[in-house]
Protein backbone atom coordinates (compact mmCIF):
# COMPACT_ATOMS: atom_id res chain seq x y z
CA UNK A 1 0.00 0.00 0.00
CA UNK A 2 2.83 2.44 0.74
CA UNK A 3 4.21 1.89 -2.77
CA UNK A 4 0.89 2.95 -4.30
CA UNK A 5 0.75 6.01 -2.07
CA UNK A 6 4.31 6.92 -3.10
CA UNK A 7 3.36 6.55 -6.77
CA UNK A 8 0.39 8.87 -6.31
CA UNK A 9 2.56 11.44 -4.51
CA UNK A 10 5.20 11.35 -7.26
CA UNK A 11 2.51 11.81 -9.90
CA UNK A 12 1.11 14.79 -7.97
CA UNK A 13 4.56 16.39 -7.80
CA UNK A 14 5.07 15.98 -11.55
CA UNK A 15 1.64 17.42 -12.33
CA UNK A 16 2.36 20.41 -10.06
CA UNK A 17 5.69 20.97 -11.81
CA UNK A 18 4.05 20.98 -15.25
CA UNK A 19 1.28 23.25 -14.00
CA UNK A 20 3.86 25.72 -12.68
CA UNK A 21 5.20 26.10 -16.22
CA UNK A 22 1.72 26.45 -17.71
CA UNK A 23 0.84 29.12 -15.13
CA UNK A 24 4.27 30.80 -15.13
CA UNK A 25 4.14 30.43 -11.35
CA UNK A 26 7.32 29.38 -9.56
CA UNK A 27 5.68 29.20 -6.13
CA UNK A 28 5.69 25.39 -5.98
CA UNK A 29 9.29 24.91 -7.12
CA UNK A 30 10.73 25.39 -3.63
CA UNK A 31 8.51 22.55 -2.42
CA UNK A 32 9.42 20.26 -5.31
CA UNK A 33 13.19 20.73 -5.29
CA UNK A 34 15.72 20.61 -2.44
CA UNK A 35 17.87 23.69 -1.82
CA UNK A 36 20.94 21.86 -3.15
CA UNK A 37 19.24 20.37 -6.25
CA UNK A 38 21.12 19.80 -9.49
CA UNK A 39 18.76 20.04 -12.46
CA UNK A 40 20.12 18.88 -15.81
CA UNK A 41 18.33 19.57 -19.08
CA UNK A 42 18.44 16.97 -21.86
CA UNK A 43 20.51 19.23 -24.12
CA UNK A 44 23.23 20.02 -21.56
CA UNK A 45 22.58 22.99 -19.27
CA UNK A 46 22.73 22.35 -15.53
CA UNK A 47 21.32 24.46 -12.72
CA UNK A 48 22.82 24.09 -9.26
CA UNK A 49 20.64 25.02 -6.31
CA UNK A 50 17.07 26.19 -6.05
CA UNK A 51 18.10 29.82 -6.59
CA UNK A 52 19.47 29.00 -10.06
CA UNK A 53 16.34 27.03 -10.93
CA UNK A 54 14.14 29.92 -9.87
CA UNK A 55 16.24 32.37 -11.90
CA UNK A 56 16.17 30.09 -14.96
CA UNK A 57 12.39 29.73 -14.62
CA UNK A 58 11.88 33.48 -14.37
CA UNK A 59 14.27 34.29 -17.23
CA UNK A 60 12.82 31.63 -19.52
CA UNK A 61 9.24 32.79 -18.93
CA UNK A 62 9.99 36.40 -19.88
CA UNK A 63 10.04 35.62 -23.61
CA UNK A 64 8.55 32.13 -23.75
CA UNK A 65 5.30 30.39 -22.87
CA UNK A 66 4.50 26.74 -22.31
CA UNK A 67 1.12 26.15 -23.93
CA UNK A 68 0.69 22.47 -23.12
CA UNK A 69 2.52 19.36 -21.91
Amino acid sequence: MDSRRDDIRREEIIKNYFQAWLNKDNGILGEIFADDVIYSECYGPEYHGISQILQWFEDWNINNTVLEW
